[in-house]
């Protein structure tokens, strides 16, 4: 479940304090439900973390972080890694620059995705196709989530954002989920090419 997909559960501010430990609780009643936890603030995560989560990382946590250009990557990623969990990712949407070198040591997934909306800025197919690269190289579960609304155009592709994947070349068709440490279970990969 992508949580508060609108909000950031790691923002300092002090009137989410009693929603966030409502959140902690509900993430403990439920633990056969994944949880992705995405934030623009990872410095924040391990000291808004419940404690004994640092000691012993739920399963079904995944810690991501928004990577949105190369200044962003060299801030946020050792941040993220630096805390222990189940999965972490990078959300690397709306990829609106190139991201080379990335440091995935660390990283388990990585999603990637154009910009949305009117007024979107185009993604490059040549960033992401880098991304899935790199990826590869690191053995990480690559997710290619949409082309955005001005590649969709160029491409002819229908569909709000170009969620659609028909059309996208086989290429960047990827979506693969990552294989949550200490859980048993694989790397699953749907192929959209058939």
């Amino acid at each position: 479940m992508f949580c508060a997909s609108m909000s950031d559960v790691f923002e300092d501010h002090p009137d989410v304090g009693e929603h966030r430990a409502a959140l902690w609780r509900l993430i403990e009643q439920t633990p056969a439900l994944d949880w992705l936890l995405l934030t623009k603030r990872p410095e924040n995560i391990r000291k808004m973390l419940p404690a004994s989560w640092l000691e012993d990382f739920r399963a079904n946590v995944w810690l991501g972080t928004s990577v949105e250009d190369p200044r962003r990557a060299r801030e946020r990623i050792p941040l993220l890694v630096d805390v222990p969990g189940a999965v972490r990712f990078l959300s690397c949407e709306p990829l609106v620059e190139a991201l080379p070198n990335l440091p995935l040591a660390g990283i388990d997934w990585l999603i990637v995705g154009g910009e949305s909306g009117p007024g979107a800025r185009p993604m490059q197919p040549d960033w992401a196709l880098d991304l899935r690269t790199q990826c590869k190289d690191a053995g990480v579960a690559f997710f290619f989530k949409q082309t955005g609304t001005a590649l969709a155009a160029v491409w002819g592709i229908s569909g709000k954002g170009g969620h659609d994947l028909v059309g996208v070349p086989r290429t960047l068709r990827i979506r693969e989920f990552p294989k949550p440490h200490g859980v048993r279970t694989s790397t699953q990969r749907v192929d959209l090419a058939s």
